[in-house]
């Protein structure tokens, strides 16, 4: 059998003739099997590339590159937790307590500085009382429960100790007053979990509103609540973080009805300062009937706006009430911040 040596002779074998047409024919092939391996290895080359350049993406020099581009980025969040921490200026304003247990803070807006009498007292949790208030006014009016200063919650006709709670108040006396059924009826019809929303949103203190209807210490049901010697607690500090961040529309409540919240918290208006506060008082029966006063607020002056909380704990013989906290609050402010 005759060996074929080569395309051309396979090729004429097959057609009987070496025609130039037969041979054209061939030669185009030839050229189109050339191309194709062409292709076949330049595909090969890139791939080879392309398999060189991912290696080198990883090798130690940009492993390194990217351990740095992490720490960098560790550093910026440390960096940033170390502007949030509180610029803390510690005073002295023991002369204005009269010998009871108590701290202040007044927290500067436009410098961002907190000056503080006895930081621990400032930094510890205990009940809100009736400072809750501004929480409770701001929910009630975001949830349609009230809806001006004259908004009343029915009166049912029980007569309690405090006599100008014998009424069916509306809003601005209900505060003024601090009438706490008032405030109770406004909490019941929001209801426990828009509350707790609420409450998780702000970060108020612990958050915590598990004992709904307080620790039953009151006779009178509509005189118990979490905020008043029970689950939910909150620090001197803190009260002033979230009063600001209220009053500085920067939480969800509506511009109208902080406003409205501060109708009623205001205390007084003179040409040297403008003060709006809430008091709160009460009896910790797990701490041995101690009595506490809070005073907690905000006000404006030609020297900024300060917002602030004085909270009283001592033994209720020495006289420690809200009303306490508050005169102790306003001669810090005309003495150390208005007229300077």
């Amino acid at each position: 059998m005759k060996i074929l040596k080569s395309k051309k002779e396979y090729w004429c074998s097959q057609k009987g003739t070496c025609s130039k047409k037969s041979i054209i024919y061939f030669l185009i092939i030839l050229i189109c099997l050339s191309c194709t391996g062409c292709n076949k290895a330049d595909d090969n080359n890139n791939k080879k590339k392309s398999e060189s350049i991912t290696t080198a993406s990883v090798t130690p020099t940009t492993i390194a590159s990217q351990d740095i581009s992490m720490e960098k980025s560790t550093s910026s969040s440390e960096v940033r937790i170390k502007d949030s921490t509180p610029n803390i200026q510690e005073v002295d304003y023991k002369e204005y307590f009269d010998n009871m247990k108590g701290c202040a803070v007044f927290f500067n807006r436009d410098t961002s500085v907190y000056e503080i009498y006895n930081r621990e007292l400032c930094e510890k949790r205990s009940s809100p009382y009736s400072t809750f208030k501004i929480i409770s006014t701001l929910i009630g009016l975001e949830n349609g429960v009230i809806n001006s200063v004259d908004s009343t919650m029915g009166y049912d006709g029980t007569i309690y100790s405090n006599e100008k709670w014998n009424a069916d108040l509306n809003l601005k006396n209900a505060f003024k007053e601090s009438c706490v059924w008032y405030y109770k009826k406004v909490i019941d019809r929001i209801g426990q979990n828009k509350v707790q929303k609420w409450l998780d949103e702000l970060d108020y203190g612990n958050r915590d509103i598990s004992q709904w209807n307080g620790n039953g210490t009151n006779s009178f049901p509509l005189l118990n609540g979490f905020w008043l010697d029970s689950s939910l607690e909150i620090s001197p500090m803190e009260q002033v973080d979230i009063l600001a961040k209220i009053l500085e529309n920067r939480t969800a409540f509506s511009e109208k009805n902080i406003n409205i919240l501060k109708d009623v918290m205001l205390i007084q208006k003179d040409s040297n300062v403008t003060v709006y506060g809430k008091t709160g008082a009460g009896k910790s029966i797990s701490a041995g009937n101690i009595a506490n006063g809070w005073f907690v607020g905000m006000f404006e002056s030609d020297n900024g706006t300060y917002y602030f909380a004085v909270r009283l704990t001592d033994d209720k013989e020495k006289g420690v009430s809200g009303l306490k906290a508050k005169e102790i609050a306003l001669n810090i402010v005309y003495k150390h911040y208005a007229n300077q």
